[in-house]
């Protein structure tokens, strides 16, 4: 009987797709500041703010360099890095939204768009989007490995949409768990009899669109749009998940846990942040109490680590990849996701030949 597998994808993941895609085009980009971890993200946030002479956001709240910098040399960081290691933008959003004044609103809504504007710019490796390699790399070796496992589907909290183009490049349908007036943008076309794999975005997209003729029908546009307007659920501590499409998709996240065997996590650092994620996972775990599903973690030992200390209590996690295989693995570098794909594709007896989307694997590990 095969395995039943979900996975759920964080920025790590997306991350882990710029930075090969760097490689394999020789891109020079310092991927730490150019990164698309949460911590890149609110660092070049923090960073622009702070530029600014006038309309600066943060000395409103008595953020200032200065004080950044204390905080910095406390903690043992050089400030010349411009880290602020400290600053957690999702999280200083929430608390500005929570003085509930008009003037605070609209400072919460500067810094969202802020946030949506910088991860659109860093979802390019110089002036072109990132091509995808192991989300279709991951679809096809599934393909070929289902005799062992059966792929129930996708969770992303990701905003981006460089699933869904890898899902296009291999021609598969996918299924967003509600009605979409338009997928046409992707030019996928199911097949007679061909089960839609399931992707459930639980926090939105930046290309879902409300149509304008008033009819309340969702659109999917292949490219980001760059309106604030469109479907995504902003970043913050209260993320609410009542409103249509996104009851539907966590209604569907449920079953999918709650029949899978194993959930693989790919990047998703289950921060404070994620508080409704956490609860999913918990839940679901809490019903299957007497043969829960396994949690195997695909990520660095250091995030990894984080995670199993802070959720032990509630959550059962496997070891982390790291843990297990690591010492086993021929490649050690920088990629936690590509790392653990190539080892599982070279040791899953499945033969990827001259495969379109496999045969480079291991040749991306020496980049």
């Amino acid at each position: 009987m095969p395995s039943k597998i979900v996975y759920l994808f964080g920025s790590g993941a997306t991350h882990a797709e710029k930075w090969l895609d760097c490689r394999i085009r020789n891109i020079e980009s310092n991927i730490d500041k150019d990164g698309l971890l949460a911590a890149n993200v609110s660092s070049r946030i923090i960073e622009s703010i702070l530029r600014k002479k006038k309309n600066n956001i943060l000395e409103k709240y008595g953020i200032s360099r200065d004080e950044l910098k204390k905080h910095q040399l406390m903690w043992g960081e050089d400030p010349l890095e411009k880290k602020y290691p400290g600053v957690d933008v999702e999280l200083l959003i929430s608390l500005i939204k929570n003085i509930k004044t008009k003037t605070a609103e609209n400072d919460a809504k500067d810094l969202m768009q802020y946030f949506r504007d910088d991860i659109c710019e860093k979802l390019k490796t110089g002036s072109r989007q990132i091509i995808p390699k192991l989300y279709p790399a991951l679809l096809r070796w599934h393909e070929l490995n289902e005799p062992k496992e059966k792929l129930l589907g996708f969770l992303t909290v990701n905003y981006d949409s460089l699933i869904e183009k890898s899902f296009k490049s291999l021609k598969k349908s996918f299924d967003l768990g509600f009605n979409v007036e338009n997928n046409k943008s992707f030019g996928i076309k199911q097949k007679a009899n061909e089960d839609r794999v399931p992707l459930l975005k639980l926090h939105g997209s930046f290309n879902w669109v409300v149509d304008n003729d008033g009819n309340g029908k969702i659109t999917l546009t292949e490219n980001e749009d760059n309106s604030i307007e469109s479907l995504w659920i902003p970043p913050g501590l209260n993320k609410i998940y009542l409103d249509y499409p996104y009851n539907i998709i966590h209604g569907r996240a449920f079953e999918l846990l709650s029949e899978c065997n194993v959930l693989r996590i790919v990047g998703c650092s289950l921060n404070q942040n994620d508080i409704n994620l956490i609860s999913l996972l918990f839940t679901t775990q809490k019903v299957r109490r007497l043969n829960p599903y396994s949690i195997e973690l695909i990520m660095g030992d250091k995030a990894a680590g984080d995670i199993a200390e802070r959720l032990v209590m509630l959550i059962p996690f496997k070891d982390s990849f790291y843990e297990i295989v690591r010492g086993q693995s021929e490649y050690r570098g920088e990629n936690p996701f590509l790392e653990w794909l190539y080892y599982n594709v070279k040791n899953s007896g499945v033969n990827v030949g001259r495969d379109k989307y496999l045969k480079d694997i291991e040749k991306w590990t020496k980049l």
